[in-house]
């Protein structure tokens, strides 16, 4: 026998909410039903997580009640010498000046790559600048080349007809003479 999410919420005290979530998350198991697309879950996997969450609600309760008894801990502080305070204050000092330090360093460093970039920017502005101009820039107009053709020979009257045919034979092949 299978529970819907509505009979389980009821059963257990989770909202339905609560429930579908868990199912989404994988935290509870349970199967669709074909013909009303609900869920059906099974109460031994429901009783499982519910056990499973009242741990959790318990252990965070706990831990709650131990921050509030305690809340800035004075009962360690009054059985501490001296002695015992200094030097840990004079630890907490010297680890918060090897942080400072090392800020110190890092800002550094983090200044020197910002000036490399801005650098690295300046060329590139100014290679982008010099194509821009290259490109926008007029070009001289240039006559256009004039290729001489030479003259076609001309048959001297009384020369064979061939003879002056075989000189001005076609470039095409289909057109050749001969």
């Amino acid at each position: 026998m299978f529970l819907t999410l509505g009979e389980a919420a009821k059963q257990c005290g989770f909202a339905k909410a609560t429930l579908s979530r868990a199912i989404r998350d994988g935290k509870l198991s349970a199967e669709r039903s074909l013909e009303t697309n609900s869920f059906k879950i099974d109460p031994a996997e429901l009783h499982r997580y519910s056990e499973a969450m009242a741990i959790v609600r318990n252990t965070a309760e706990t831990e709650r009640e131990e921050r509030t008894a305690t809340p800035s801990g004075n009962s360690k502080k009054a059985d501490e010498t001296e002695i015992e305070t200094r030097l840990r204050d004079v630890r907490e000092r010297a680890e918060l000046e090897a942080r400072a330090k090392l800020a110190e360093a890092r800002l550094s460093d983090l200044k020197a790559q910002l000036e490399e970039m801005k650098h690295q920017r300046d060329k590139w502005e100014q290679q982008a600048e010099r194509a821009m101009r290259m490109l926008s820039a007029p070009k001289p107009a240039e006559p256009p080349a004039v290729i001489p053709m030479p003259a076609p020979p001309v048959g001297v009257p009384g020369e064979n007809t061939a003879a002056a045919a075989e000189t001005r034979r076609g470039w095409w092949p289909f057109r050749r003479a001969g």
